[in-house]
């Protein structure tokens, strides 16, 4: 054993030490990077990312769909705190949006004694027939949630954050290539410069929705990403959102480089993906026998899944409350 660990670390990758690093720091509560010019971002604005994660082919019909939440202040873009719940199973809509939203509030009013201007909501997992039902289902249960805050912290009458919402989509077949290739070495680049945004020609004439490439991809065609804003109450330009939407692709606190859709989005997708990890027994059908096409409070209630606590006859998160400053999913 001693020859082998010897042996692996004659020729050490100063990368992997690198991102182990990494993940170290921003664990124990530090600060990666930041970008020198800032995020673009209004003042008093606080990001969110939101996605929902199915449980595909289950031993238990009846196990619930996973949604997850992640929020950070724009003055501190690296620190995303995550909020999540479980829902009726294959449910597309994030049903209980607002009571994870309330969380998130209650984080931004706890260090900065108000409630936010504007809130910048990027909804992943969601189709371009499914525009609708996040406008129908979700941005009313995300208002409610700011008048609550508002008449329960303020007491006062102050104007309601402002929200734009804006889907982002992975899952498409939009690629884009320059007409020119320019020579990089011996090889031909086949794919266009980082941070390339395409908004007319190929677009919607009556959506508000634009192509990103964010991210270099040294190996093959880049995929970029296609966002979509179906709600824009503070009237954010085209060229704004699209320049403040890249600068968020900068601040992933696992990557110095910038990632193939904004942060928000894709710490989202990880919230997820961790969650998944408090079903495991549920989707590996190990409870069958106890557990079985139940109601959603049920599988809530277990503590060897969810098992979450009880906050105002709510059941919140799955993890310890001592977590809920930390990016712990990471």
């Amino acid at each position: 054993m001693i020859k082998v660990l010897t042996g692996s670390f004659k020729k050490p990758d100063l990368k992997v030490f690198a991102n182990i690093c990494l993940k170290i720091n921003f664990k124990l509560g530090g600060r990666n990077h930041t970008l020198r010019d800032g995020l673009g971002l209004r003042q008093d604005t606080l990001v969110v990312g939101a996605d929902v994660t199915h449980p595909g082919r289950c031993p238990d019909p009846g196990c619930p769909s996973l949604a997850g939440l992640v929020a950070c202040d724009a003055s501190h873009s690296s620190d995303y705190l995550a909020s999540a719940r479980l829902q009726d199973p294959n449910t597309e809509y994030i049903g209980e949006v607002g009571q994870m939203m309330v969380e998130q509030l209650k984080n931004y009013s706890a260090k900065h004694g108000r409630l936010p201007a504007n809130i910048l909501f990027y909804r992943d997992g969601v189709g371009e027939s499914q525009y609708g039902m996040v406008k129908r289902e979700e941005l009313p249960r995300i208002i409610k949630a700011c008048e609550d805050m508002r008449d329960e912290k303020t007491k006062m009458k102050l104007a309601r954050p402002k929200i734009t919402i804006v889907v982002v989509e992975k899952r498409h077949h939009a690629r884009f290539f320059p007409t020119k290739r320019e020579a990089q070495g011996n090889n031909l680049d086949p794919n266009l410069p980082p941070g390339t945004c395409v908004d007319t020609d190929v677009v919607a004439p009556n959506r508000f929705e634009f192509y990103l490439q964010s991210h270099d991809s040294p190996r093959g065609t880049a995929k970029n990403g296609h966002y979509v804003v179906i709600t824009n109450e503070s009237d954010c330009t085209m060229e704004a959102c699209g320049h403040q939407t890249h600068n968020l692709c900068f601040t992933g606190s696992r990557a110095t480089t910038a990632l193939s859709t904004c942060t928000p989005v894709r710490y989202a997708d990880i919230l997820c993906t961790r969650l998944r990890c408090y079903m495991r027994p549920v989707l590996r059908g190990e409870m069958t026998d106890k557990l079985k096409n139940d109601e959603v409070t049920t599988y809530r209630s277990l503590k060897i899944i969810w098992g979450s606590e009880k906050v105002n006859k709510i059941m919140g998160n799955p993890w310890k409350k001592e977590l809920n400053d930390t990016m712990f999913y990471l």
